[in-house]
């Protein structure tokens, strides 16, 4: 009996030994590399997500995308109006995510459920240099999705995944004119609604 309880004894600080040993992450750092969502269409294919693990079973997760973009038209006539036109696009989308986690079997992999939300702008401007004049053009979106994902845990690199059905709510477009050019300018206001797939990286800092 004397040597059961012994084993058994060394068998329990095995045990609490190795589950001290599981990873549990706190906060940390993300890529996510949209695959389809009528989100992604608003700040591109990539986007930053920062994880904070505020509890055994909750995340909440900030998101934030950009994208810039510009242009030169480019006329092979060198006296073209088209060689005088210039523009560029800016897009900012700020959200979160409020996440339920969950760590089955041995801890290294993490499920995660639940909604992201969040708010995106954009602002354009076309200019036509030999007028100097401009047109300027804003629009507020709003997006909502419920997910469904995970994470494998590699030390403090996790490699994972989601899918979820998503809302895109685009707003009604603002234009600005200065200058004597008459611009003639047109954009979409509506919603989109649809799956979303997304993969994702995580790098995380504590434990």
């Amino acid at each position: 009996m004397r040597a059961i309880g012994i084993a058994l004894g060394i068998l329990s600080v095995c045990r609490a030994s190795a589950a001290s040993q599981v990873y549990s992450p706190k906060t940390g750092v993300g890529m996510a590399f949209t695959i389809a969502s009528p989100a992604g269409q608003l700040a591109g294919f990539l986007n930053v997500f920062v994880p904070l693990n505020l509890g055994r079973h909750f995340r909440l997760e900030p998101q934030i995308g950009w994208r810039s973009s510009s242009f030169n038209e480019v006329a092979s006539d060198p006296t073209a109006p088209a060689n005088s036109l210039s523009g560029s696009t800016r897009v900012l989308l700020i959200g979160v995510g409020v996440l339920g986690t969950q760590q089955p079997g041995d801890g290294a992999t993490i499920l995660y459920y639940g909604p992201r939300f969040g708010l995106a702008w954009t602002r354009a401007n076309i200019t036509d240099g030999s007028s100097a004049s401009s047109l300027t053009e804003t629009q507020s979106s709003w997006y909502g999705s419920v997910v469904v994902g995970g994470e494998h845990l590699f030390s403090h690199l996790s490699i994972g995944g989601e899918v979820g059905f998503g809302y895109l709510h685009s707003g009604t477009p603002q234009w600005t004119q200065s200058g004597s050019a008459t611009f003639t300018a047109a954009d979409t206001k509506g919603h989109d609604l649809g799956t979303n797939a997304t993969a994702l990286v995580r790098w995380y800092f504590g434990s």
